[in-house]
């Protein structure tokens, strides 16, 4: 039985990798101003990792270069730890308007991110760091507050899910 389990967690790792393996063709932005946050980015993140999510620890933080948006315009988006020997391996990004729609786009901005997938910035190596960092380009059609929300990987067995978020807020023209 321990086998035939083994088996089937090795499977679908391998299926996630692949389709990490063709998500990191993309090095360029991704639009995502259509689509809801799936349920299945979840899945695949938890899958990958076969753990629940962890409690919500503050040894890390998502940051902007501002608190404010003006459309097509980046904002830098930096997920870090709190301590210096705190790592992680991996990172999930998405923005959502007030509407929980998927907005704007991800331009990759560091190399060890390989891959857009779901909706979102997805990151997975088995490389430890303390910071990633990337932008996020609001489009014509966002309207309204928007919050960039974080899925952090420190290691195989945790991962944090709506523990990490910033809120933009459209700058207001005089």
């Amino acid at each position: 039985m321990s086998t035939k389990k083994n088996v089937t967690t090795k499977m679908k790792i391998s299926i996630v990798f692949f389709l990490l393996t063709i998500c990191s063709l993309f090095h360029e932005g991704i639009n995502l101003s259509d689509g809801k946050f799936s349920n299945t980015c979840d899945k695949i993140v938890l899958e990958q990792y076969n753990v629940n999510p962890t409690t919500c620890s503050s040894n890390f933080i998502i940051k902007s270069s501002q608190s404010t948006y003006t459309i097509d315009e980046p904002i830098h988006v930096t997920i870090q730890s709190t301590l210096p020997d705190k790592k992680f391996v991996g990172i999930y990004l998405f923005a959502q308007d007030t509407k929980n729609i998927n907005v704007g786009s991800w331009k990759i901005t560091d190399l060890l991110i390989e891959s857009v997938s779901c909706g979102g910035l997805m990151h997975s190596s088995k490389i430890e760091k303390t910071s990633i960092e990337t932008v996020w380009y609001p489009s014509s059609n966002v309207v309204g507050d928007v919050m960039i929300k974080a899925i952090i990987i420190e290691n195989d067995n945790t991962i944090y899910i709506d523990c990490y978020n910033i809120i933009l807020t459209p700058q207001k023209l005089f």
